[in-house]
């Protein structure tokens, strides 16, 4: 089981991920949004679930 320290880093860098996945995929959707809604659902929905998972 990790400590507190640990745990706040790990979810630190989970946070930072989801961030730059959606910076990512913002600029894609702006270049194809229709191909790229389903792949940004799934992504945004794995992502909060791991920082749900890790918050709690």
């Amino acid at each position: 089981m990790l400590n507190s320290k640990a745990k706040s880093q790990v979810l630190a860098e989970a946070i930072d991920e989801f961030l730059l996945d959606m910076m990512t995929l913002d600029f894609l959707l702006e270049a194809e949004r229709e191909a790229f809604q389903n792949s940004a659902r799934r992504l945004a929905h794995g992502r909060l679930t791991m920082v749900k998972l890790l918050s709690a």
